[in-house]
């Protein structure tokens, strides 16, 4: 997951703006850009929340989590098919590089999520009393 969210970052570094050379006026890539700086900050989000969910041993929804970023990468990606030239190399190994670290570690959550037997519930709360 870190090597994921790592790879992550350095693909939203470019939808943020931060990079030099990317440049907003060209028509393709503003329309790139609208798209991704949304959808890879929904990917980074989600990305967070299943190396959250995988520290509480949650398997089933980090990897829900996992699946549902390589959704929004991939979204990305069509989004940014339109782009010529080295930016384009840029991006597409970037947002590639980023899905087959997510898949990666979707690949061993299932793993995990298939070995590891479901843990007891948490126990039942009674409902609460009413004060008269």
């Amino acid at each position: 997951m870190e090597a994921a969210t790592e790879a992550g970052a350095v693909a939203t570094t470019i939808f943020e703006g931060k990079l030099p050379g990317f440049n907003n006026s060209v028509p393709d890539f503003k329309v790139c850009l609208s798209n991704c700086s949304v959808t890879m900050k929904a990917a980074m989000k989600k990305l967070h929340g299943a190396t959250a969910a995988l520290k509480v041993h949650a398997h089933v929804v980090a990897k829900a989590l996992a699946d549902r970023a390589i959704v929004d990468v991939s979204a990305c990606t069509l989004s940014c098919r339109n782009l010529t030239g080295d930016v384009r190399l840029i991006l597409e190994a970037s947002l590639v590089e980023f899905q087959k670290m997510i898949k990666i570690a979707v690949s061993f959550l299932t793993k995990i999520a298939a070995k590891t037997p479901p843990g007891p519930g948490a126990p039942l709360l009674p409902p609460p009393m009413r004060r008269p």
